[in-house]
């Protein structure tokens, strides 16, 4: 088999352009300088086997979920910090005095689902009005008082 020839500007045509056998050759696309690297096949492995090792010492262990509130999802990996993401999976707005339109700060960062209970504890239809990811306003037909389940 012949050696790499770093003059190489084409491939010969006779070859596949995935992997040049004859030359021992492969053509890899640099997006990010969008040029095209030749690699020879020893080069390759050696550069996959390392990335190989590095993926594998980050490889993921365990998954756990703790909190209450605040939700928190932890990845263990193998050879690295744990990673973490937290989250609010529900919240309750008491209005305490009787109002027509209730305004309700959640900072779930969506929009929520949400049913509206009275002081009685019956469920209470009303039109909800998103006013951000975080924040919404509904408004009913008469005024009362009761809770706001957001989820």
């Amino acid at each position: 088999m012949r050696s790499y020839d770093p003059t190489i500007t084409q491939l010969p045509p006779y070859f596949s352009q995935e992997v040049n056998i004859y030359y021992d050759v492969i053509p890899i696309v640099d997006v990010v300088n969008n040029i095209t690297k030749k690699i020879t096949l020893d080069n390759l492995s050696a550069v996959l086997s390392q990335k190989g090792d590095q993926a594998y010492d980050e490889t993921i262990t365990s998954i756990s979920l703790v909190g209450d509130l605040i939700k928190t999802i932890v990845f263990n990996r193998r050879n690295a910090a744990a990673l973490t993401v937290s989250y609010v999976d529900t919240y309750v707005h008491y209005e305490n005095t009787p109002n027509i339109e209730w305004t309700a700060i959640h900072n779930m960062n969506k929009y929520p689902s949400v049913t509206v209970v009275d002081s009685a504890g019956s469920i209470v239809e009303g039109a909800v009005d998103y006013l951000s990811l975080n924040s919404c306003k509904i408004t009913f037909c008469g005024a009362f008082s009761g809770k706001a389940y957001f989820n």
